[in-house]
């Protein structure tokens, strides 16, 4: 739950607060060839949702913005499973075009780093060692990835920014 401080106010004799609760849901829509008189509704009131990525099989991943995890689901809604351990944040998850592997970023602490997984979430791999990176896209053909590596000095100063493309194999970017 998520308490505004800007809404937060107290009873004169300080024995009573008062706040508003915000919680924010997603609802995941599918629309088959952009066609809005057949879309459909696949979820409702999840936890937000972030960052979605077709998969050749016809299934979606997406990562969630609460647990920070990383799931695989079938696009009527129905078969969703984990594909990461709890604990560390995951973002950006993008479904590699060959099917075989998911590439996320993951946060700990000041570090991010772009992971390789098989798609049922098996045999993690690091494929780099920036330290803060974003928006990775795995390639059709599951090779490589184009990502954006950001590079801030000790004051918070953007130090450099730029695309980079790795292999899937962890090589040098």
């Amino acid at each position: 739950t998520e308490y505004q401080l800007c809404c937060l106010d107290m009873t004169r004799d300080g024995r009573t607060l008062v706040d508003n609760e915000m919680t924010t849901v997603s609802d995941l829509w599918v629309l088959p060839g952009g066609d809005a008189a057949h879309a459909k509704q696949v979820t409702s009131n999840e936890l937000i949702m972030d960052h979605f990525s077709w998969m050749p099989n016809g299934n979606l991943v997406y990562s969630d913005r609460d647990e920070g995890n990383v799931f695989v689901l079938r696009p009527n809604g129905g078969g969703r499973s984990q594909l990461t351990p709890k604990g560390v944040y995951k973002l950006w998850p993008s479904a590699c075009g060959d099917g075989r592997y998911v590439i996320f970023v993951s946060c700990q602490g000041q570090q991010q780093a772009i992971w390789r997984i098989d798609s049922n979430g098996s045999d993690p791999v690091r494929v780099t060692n920036d330290s803060w990176v974003v928006f990775p896209e795995c390639s059709p053909d599951g090779k490589s990835v184009v990502y954006r590596s950001i590079s801030v000095g000790p004051r918070g100063e953007l130090l450099a920014d730029g695309l980079w493309k790795v292999p899937t194999t962890g090589e040098r970017p």
